[in-house]
């Protein structure tokens, strides 16, 4: 898409890899062996993330026992969740605090600091 600038990458276990600006914006493709494109990167946003700082972290894989998507750090460390499959070209990914899937609310920042990088996942 035009001007975007992503500045996270998220790997996806079925061989895809989203590239995420820090407010919400994305695109996804899927690798070919070699690490080339396979085919043209299809573009989606997050919703829900506008009452948060900008998104400094992202991972893609297991939410809880059941459930897939991104998880998300925000430079104020908010932990942020989207759960589900990735959406279809154009259409959004609803987003929300991760604690609504039984995961911590946030990663301990001190006062009047904020985070330049963080990664954020769950391990079995």
């Amino acid at each position: 898409p035009g001007f975007f600038e992503p500045q996270l990458l998220a790997c996806g276990a079925d061989g895809q890899v989203a590239a995420l600006t820090p407010r919400g914006f994305g695109a996804v493709a899927p690798l070919a062996a070699g690490g080339a494109a396979a085919s043209a990167a299809e573009s989606f946003r997050l919703s829900g993330l506008t009452a948060f700082p900008p998104l400094v972290g992202a991972s893609w894989g297991r939410l809880a026992a059941d459930k897939e998507g991104l998880l998300l750090v925000s430079k104020a460390g908010h932990l942020l969740s989207c759960p589900g499959r990735r959406p279809a070209a154009g259409a959004a990914w609803a987003c929300g605090p991760a604690s609504a899937h039984g995961l911590p609310g946030y990663l301990p920042v001190a006062e009047g600091t904020h985070l330049r990088a963080a990664a954020a996942a769950l391990l079995d």
